[in-house]
């Protein structure tokens, strides 16, 4: 889709998950990031940041693991989508910098558009 309201979901864990993302879940893939002390957030990128922000039980370096499933992303692919069809679930847990990695990659959308991905952030 290429403008509309999509399903986010956020699920913020003491640790890594231990099973393997459901197969609902077309898309997934993981990636580090740091997280400063004002917190993170979720938005559109034309959305002014949310408040309050998501304050996740962060480690004193920042470092958190995202795992990011998405699924429905090949519904009205370059088109303007009046409902959610795209829809994403977020979790987060506590965890050392390491590269990223795709465990999934079943849309089309997705199998198009990957790229390698980069080194995790320092």
């Amino acid at each position: 889709m290429n403008m509309g309201p999509v399903g986010v979901e956020l699920e913020v864990l003491e640790r890594e998950p231990v099973e393997p993302p459901d197969p609902v879940w077309e898309d997934v893939a993981e990636l580090s990031v740091m997280v400063g002390p004002e917190g993170a957030f979720v938005c559109g990128p034309t959305d002014p940041p949310p408040e309050p922000r998501l304050t996740p039980n962060r480690p004193s370096d920042g470092a958190l693991r995202l795992r990011v499933h998405a699924r429905n992303r090949d519904h009205e692919r370059d088109g303007v989508a009046t409902e959610a069809h795209e829809e994403y679930l977020i979790q987060s847990w506590p965890a050392p910098v390491s590269p990223s990695s795709v465990l999934r990659s079943g849309s089309r959308f997705a199998r198009e558009r990957r790229k390698p991905l980069g080194p995790p952030p320092e």
